[in-house]
């Protein structure tokens, strides 16, 4: 889903995903909470399950359509983000922080749920 302003999976490369299309904050691990931890590890779950429930209905679509799905996709993803009060912001934030510093990285990680077998 290229035209996607989230790109985000459920597993540790994925931390590496492109993040919503707001500006995002730099965030220092000494100032997220566990709460905020909690709620990131949420949204990288519902946000994998917008992506896999739309990626195909937007391969598969005739061109006029794939513009309103693309919307839709955006529209659910944010609320994917959003769900639990965790802003499109920090979100972003935290996941650039979990991109360079390997300690909220892996916090974030043993958050995950593991795959459902």
């Amino acid at each position: 889903m290229s035209a996607s302003p989230i790109s985000v999976e459920p597993s540790d490369a994925a931390l590496v995903g492109r993040g919503l299309s707001t500006p995002s904050l730099e965030t220092n691990i000494s100032n997220i909470p566990e709460q905020k931890l909690d709620q990131v590890a949420s949204a990288i779950e519902r946000v994998a399950d917008v992506q896999k429930a739309y990626e195909p209905k937007i391969a598969a679509a005739p061109q006029p359509e794939k513009e309103r799905l693309v919307n839709e996709a955006d529209n659910a993803l944010q609320n994917a983000v959003t769900k639990d009060g965790l802003s499109v912001e920090e979100y972003n934030g935290i996941l650039n922080t979990a991109q360079s510093d390997p300690g909220v990285r892996q916090k974030i990680v043993q958050r995950l749920k593991p795959p459902a077998k």
